[in-house]
């Protein structure tokens, strides 16, 4: 059982495919876990667009935390 745990993520820069397996590998649970995610979601990799809409359901259904990077907050400027 993975209880109260507190799983940090950041820098993930477009790389959908590489968080989704980062996520398997801890066996994230969201009912269980606390998901925060540190920024920049977009930018080097290649997958940008398909991170920031999984980042959105986390937050929207799972209860996860998203902060802005640097990375983030150059796209909105």
């Amino acid at each position: 059982m993975n209880k109260n745990r507190m799983l940090v993520i950041s820098d993930i820069h477009g790389c959908f495919h590489e968080f989704k397996e980062l996520l398997s590998l801890v066996k994230y649970d969201s009912s269980e876990d606390q998901l925060i995610l540190l920024g920049d979601y977009m930018d080097r990799g290649k997958n940008s667009k398909e991170v920031i809409y999984f980042v959105k359901e986390l937050v929207e259904k799972h209860r996860a935390v998203a902060i802005k990077g640097n990375h983030d907050q150059m796209f909105c400027n």
